[in-house]
């Protein structure tokens, strides 16, 4: 699949086939170990990175499925992110 189908496929998933689509991503792709610690009522889907040890590792991924303002929710998600 290229970079255009699959960007077409991703942007017309709803957000249970988005979610999928980004969690098999994450663990196939990028070898990553991850947790869906989605918060209640945030529009979003939050995944923490962990070893295999259980321990946490640096790294925050968000998941959402907003189409505007990205940029914007990016800095706001970095400055969160800064502070923590």
């Amino acid at each position: 699949m290229d970079k255009e189908t699959f960007a077409n496929f991703i942007s017309k998933c709803g957000k249970r086939d988005f979610e999928i689509a980004c969690r098999i991503t994450l663990q196939n792709v990028f070898k990553l170990i991850v947790v869906n610690i989605d918060g209640t009522n945030d529009g979003g889907t939050d995944y923490a990175s962990l070893k295999s040890d259980g321990q946490r590792m640096c790294a925050a991924y968000q998941i959402t499925t907003q189409k505007t303002d990205i940029k914007k929710k990016l800095f706001v998600m970095l400055l969160k992110v800064s502070r923590s």
